[in-house]
C-alpha cells in the first residue's frame, strides 16, 4: 500500500538505478526470468526524445517538490541531450543517440531505416544520424520545460544556443534537417511546399504543421528574438500552419501511435507558451479533435493533457485507476486476454491493413507498460527480456500534480 506520490518516487529511484546510461534514459534488454536485475540498458534510435520526456517529469516533480535530488538528476540528463546536439559537427543537427568504446555495437557501422553511425570529430564517440521529427519534438519539450522550471542563468544561456541552433538550422535548409551528408533526413521535413502542395506527405502535412509552430514557440521563448515570431506567424497565417494544426489527428484505425504522442507533446508545449486567445482556439481545437480519437486509448497522459488545457471532462477516474494499477515491476510480462469473452474488437484498422485488436484499451491490470508511442489495443502483448521506462508513470502523474489534476 502506498501513495501514487510514493509510487512515483519508487518509480524514480528505479529510473535512476536501472535506466539511466551517462545520463541517457533508455529501455533495459536481454533480461533473464523476468528479473530486472539481470537487464542491460539499451541503446536505442530515440534516446533523445525519451530522455527527454523523462526531463520533462523531473521538471514537473521540480516546480511541485523543489527536490535538490530530482533537479540534478535532470540538470545530469540536460546536459547529455547538450552534448547530442553538439557532437555531431554540423551546427543545429542533433544527434539520435551516442554510443561509446566499450558500449553495445561500437566499432560497426550499423544500417537501418536509413540510419547511420558515424564517429565524432572529437574522437570521443559514434554518433547516430537520420534524426527524425521525433528526436526534434522530444528536445524542445524536454528543453522548453528545464529552461522554465529549473535552468539557472548560465543554463538558460546554453539552451538558448541549442535551441537557436537547431532552428536555425531548419530554416536555413528550407525547413528541413540535414545530416552530416548534406541531404535532408526522410522524416524531418517542415517544408510548406511539400506538406501543403505534395501529396505524398498528406499523412505528415498537419502533424509536421505543428511540430514547426511549436519549434518556434520554444526558440521565442528562450531567445526573445522576434525573428522567430514573425516566422511563426508567417507559417501559422500565409501558409495555414494553424489551420493544419487544428485538423492534426488524421483517422488511421489507431495502427500509427507514434504521431500520438508527438502530437500530445506539441501541444502541451505550444499551450503553455502561447498567449494569444485566437491562436490558442485553434490549437485547442485540434487537441479536442485528437483526444476524443484517442480517448478509448485510456491514456494516462493525453487524458490529463488534454484535462489542464480545457477543463473538459478528461477521464481522471479512469487516468486515477491506472496509476494505482500500473505495474511495479516494468518488465513486459506476457499477457495473454484473447481467451475472454467479452472482448470487442475494432474493425476500422482492416483498412489501413492493421492487425486484429480491440475497439477500447483494457484496464491497466490488464496491460502491460508502454511508451506513448505503443499499440495498447493489442489483446495479447509482452516481451519479458525488457522492461519499459518509469518515465510513463512520471510524466503523467508529475503533470497532473503540477496542473492540480491530481492531490496528494
Amino acid at each position: 500500500m502506498m501513495t501514487l506520490e510514493e509510487k512515483a518516487d519508487y518509480f524514480f529511484k528505479l529510473a535512476e538505478d536501472k535506466f539511466i546510461r551517462r545520463g541517457y534514459t533508455t529501455g533495459v534488454h536481454k533480461i533473464e526470468n523476468c528479473d530486472i536485475n539481470t537487464g542491460e540498458v539499451h541503446i536505442s534510435d530515440n534516446d533523445g526524445l525519451w530522455t527527454q520526456t523523462y526531463i520533462g517529469a523531473l521538471c514537473y516533480c521540480y516546480a511541485v517538490t523543489k527536490d535538490e535530488k530530482v533537479l540534478e538528476a535532470a540538470r545530469r540528463s540536460m546536459k547529455a541531450m547538450g552534448y547530442l546536439a553538439k557532437i555531431t559537427g554540423v551546427k543545429g543537427f542533433t544527434a539520435r543517440a551516442v554510443r561509446f568504446e566499450g558500449e553495445e555495437g561500437y566499432g560497426t557501422v550499423v544500417k537501418r531505416d536509413g540510419a547511420e553511425w558515424h564517429p565524432a570529430p572529437n574522437g570521443e564517440c559514434e554518433w547516430l544520424g537520420e534524426t527524425s521529427s521525433d528526436e526534434m519534438t522530444g528536445h524542445f519539450f524536454g528543453f522548453s520545460l528545464y529552461h522554465e522550471f529549473c535552468a539557472n542563468d548560465e543554463e538558460k544561456e546554453y539552451i538558448k544556443e541549442i535551441v537557436c541552433d537547431i532552428v536555425d538550422h531548419i530554416l536555413e535548409n528550407n525547413y528541413r534537417l540535414c545530416d552530416i551528408d548534406g541531404l535532408p533526413t526522410t522524416w524531418a521535413n517542415w517544408n510548406p511546399d511539400l506538406l501543403n502542395r505534395n501529396s505524398m506527405w498528406q499523412w505528415e502535412k498537419c502533424i509536421n504543421s505543428l511540430e514547426l509552430l511549436t519549434f518556434l514557440s520554444v526558440a521565442y521563448q528562450v531567445s526573445g528574438d522576434e525573428k522567430y515570431r514573425n516566422e511563426f506567424m508567417h507559417l501559422a497565417i500565409d501558409e495555414h500552419y494553424l489551420i493544419n494544426a487544428a485538423q492534426h489527428k488524421k483517422p488511421d484505425g489507431h495502427t500509427c501511435h507514434i504521431d500520438d504522442n508527438l502530437g500530445f507533446l506539441c501541444t502541451t508545449t505550444i499551450l503553455r507558451l502561447e498567449k494569444d486567445p485566437a491562436i490558442r482556439k485553434y490549437l485547442l481545437m485540434g487537441m479536442r479533435h485528437h483526444w476524443a480519437y484517442e480517448r478509448p486509448e485510456h491514456s494516462m497522459l493525453f487524458n490529463v493533457i488534454y484535462g489542464a488545457y480545457t477543463d473538459d471532462v478528461c477521464d481522471l477516474e479512469i487516468t486515477a485507476k491506472a496509476m494505482r494499477e500500473y505495474p511495479m515491476d516494468l518488465v513486459r510480462r506476457p499477457l495473454i486476454n484473447s481467451l475472454r469473452k467479452d472482448l470487442v474488437y475494432d474493425t476500422e484498422q482492416e483498412r489501413w491493413g492493421g492487425e486484429k485488436q480491440l475497439k477500447e484499451a483494457l484496464d491497466m491490470d490488464a496491460r502491460i507498460a508502454h511508451n506513448y508511442d505503443s499499440n495498447v489495443f493489442r489483446p495479447d502483448e509482452g516481451r519479458p527480456t525488457d522492461a519499459s521506462n518509469p518515465s510513463s508513470y512520471l510524466l503523467p502523474y508529475w503533470f497532473a500534480r503540477y496542473n492540480g489534476l491530481i492531490e496528494e
